[in-house]
């Protein structure tokens, strides 16, 4: 075999490496991922595997699959009963992208998801929290958690908060 030949194929395999490279994706268990083009989604992927892509002009945008905690860091919020009094409530919230096709054309990131919680979630409280009185709020016999709810985003993705 001549020197020409043999550079020939060493750089149509390096070629064909970095194209196959740049094509090919995995998408594991714990995770879902959206494909955009130029910027837009096109197409999501929630199964784990091995998928393709267009290289250079589509890119993979993963996502978590799994339960995703939010919890108020320092905002402890001081809230008006109904009858007056203040009660400090430290929020927390669980909640999972179900579509994140429809995740990404909505909220874009997942922090802006995680805003979209935070807004939803002390709006839910403040208006239960001053929907009562102070004595139906707090009280000393034993109950269980009654305060649970679910909210979806208009673009379709659910997302569920529970918990004062």
């Amino acid at each position: 075999m001549s020197p020409r030949i043999s550079v020939g194929l060493l750089v149509v395999l390096v070629l064909t490496a970095v194209f196959v490279n740049a094509s090919a994706y995995t998408v594991n268990e714990r995770e879902q991922v959206v494909i955009l083009q130029f910027g837009a989604p096109q197409d999501s992927h929630t199964e784990a595997g091995l998928y393709f892509k267009l290289p250079f002009i589509q890119e993979v945008r993963r996502f978590p699959k799994t339960l995703q905690l939010w919890q108020s860091e320092s905002d402890i919020t001081d809230l008006p009963t109904k009858d007056g009094k203040k009660i400090e409530v430290q929020a927390w919230a669980i909640w999972k992208i179900t579509d994140p096709l429809q995740f990404v054309k909505v909220l874009r990131t997942v922090p802006q998801g995680e805003a979209a919680v935070k807004d939803r979630v002390r709006a839910a409280i403040r208006d239960e929290i001053t929907s009562h009185d102070l004595t139906e709020v707090v009280r000393s016999e034993s109950r269980t958690l009654s305060y649970s709810f679910q909210f979806q985003l208009s673009s379709g993705s659910d997302e569920t908060a529970s918990g004062i």
